[in-house]
């Protein structure tokens, strides 16, 4: 992260006013009604403050030109002091802290304002006409959206060090950024479960009409899950290289590699874990069956999410302290006895899109004959923390026909 960024950062975060030896003029609150903007050039580094100005509200914004992200945001009130010194009351929406920040006007015109402190120096604004920085012409949609692909993968702490401090709404999962751009407000950075890297992201469009035809029109559709329709760069799943995922529901559209990719939901976060989470993220949404195995004491929970997802349940096991020791998935599609074969190529279909992003550790047979895959997350098994097992489960349905289904275990090492 360029030093500049700190210096501002640090600045921002201090008071400090100078006197000005030189006698200015008083000036009125609607003489600095307005969009300001002072662009600050580092090296290849561009950043761009922006003051709006509206009756006594003032909004600042810090921005990378070349990344978009908004490095700093304040919103307050704008306070008239004596001897030409103006102050801003402001919370900032990134780090939730309240600031109060003075400075000295040196000069102001229709067109130009300068500021002083002696901590920040002299800052000379220009008026601009426009709204806001967010309006410039876009030459291609949908390169705009891929522009952050050349960035990646990266580790989560290169990807601060890339972007900046992510703001309080960053989570375990992933890292976000407000951004200064016309066609989407937020970029979140989903870290990946095995190894904390960074491969995807997910950005929060503003003009949904505007930004999906795009993705329609470039990519080809693979399946709806609910409120998401998936997409890829090839004629199928196993051919291509990069997913995308827009979610009409939250207006964001996701892009990652065929690594980054879960073709049904990964649950292998929450292996080591207490129950708990685990329920606040899918208690509310489903219905759950309950099991309790006497003889081992662990007790499972199997929620039915078939009605807005690619499989039938998410299931974890938990022990005595209620701490997850195996999640896993049953897959929607279930086969009866007369469609084993089916059944089979399904299997190996997932195998085969396992193996792109897993490490194949062996096969087996059961003794009903089905296949069994297991693979772990990493190359040495030594590192490995839980271990992923394929399986296609035999169950009798009213005791009379057999059914087969596609089970993904996540089970603790």
């Amino acid at each position: 992260m360029s030093k500049i960024f700190y210096n501002i950062l640090t600045c921002l975060l201090l008071i400090g006013c100078s006197q000005n030896d030189e006698e200015t003029s008083c000036y009125n609150i609607k003489d600095y009604q307005g969009v300001w903007r002072d662009t600050i050039f580092n090296g290849k580094d561009v950043y761009v403050e922006d003051l709006i100005i509206n009756d006594n509200s003032v909004k600042y914004t810090l921005s990378d030109v070349n990344t978009h992200v908004v490095l700093d945001t304040l919103s307050g009130i704008i306070l008239l002091g004596s001897e030409n010194k103006i102050g801003w009351n402001c919370v900032s929406p990134i780090t939730n802290d309240n600031r109060q920040i003075y400075w000295n006007v040196l000069s102001l015109s229709a067109y130009q304002m300068k500021l002083y402190s002696n901590l920040q120096g002299e800052h000379n604004y220009r008026r601009v006409y426009r709204p806001s920085i967010e309006e410039f012409e876009i030459q291609d949609t949908l390169m705009e959206m891929l522009q952050y692909k050349k960035h990646l993968p990266l580790h989560k702490d290169e990807l601060v060090k890339t972007f900046g401090l992510s703001n309080k709404f960053s989570n375990d999962n992933e890292i976000v950024y407000f951004t200064c751009h016309p066609l989407f407000s937020q970029i979140s950075f989903k870290k990946n479960n095995d190894n904390d890297s960074i491969y995807s992201y997910a950005l929060s469009v503003k003009d949904w009409i505007k930004c999906y035809p795009f993705v329609t029109s470039s990519y080809t559709k693979l399946r709806n899950s609910g409120s998401t329709t998936e997409y890829i760069d090839g004629e199928s799943l196993e051919t291509s290289n990069n997913i995308v995922v827009a979610d009409f529901s939250s207006k964001q559209i996701k892009f990652m590699p065929i690594k980054d990719y879960d073709c049904w939901p990964n649950v292998s976060n929450y292996i080591g874990r207490h129950l708990q989470i685990f329920m606040n993220d899918f208690g509310t949404k489903y219905v759950y069956e309950y099991q309790e195995d006497t003889n081992s004491g662990l007790r499972a929970y199997k929620f039915l999410t078939s009605i807005d997802s690619i499989c039938s349940n998410i299931f974890v096991v938990v022990d005595s302290t209620d701490i997850i020791r195996r999640s896993g998935v049953s897959m929607l599609k279930s086969f009866t006895s007369n469609k084993k074969k089916d059944a089979q190529k399904e299997l190996d279909r997932y195998a085969s899109f396992l193996n792109r992003k897993y490490f194949l550790n062996k096969t087996t047979l059961d003794e009903n004959g089905n296949r069994n895959y297991y693979y772990y997350p990493s190359k040495d098994a030594n590192e490995a923390t839980y271990e992923i097992r394929l399986m296609l489960v035999q169950y009798d349905l009213n005791n009379l026909t057999k059914t087969y289904q596609v089970r993904v275990y996540y089970v603790q090492l």
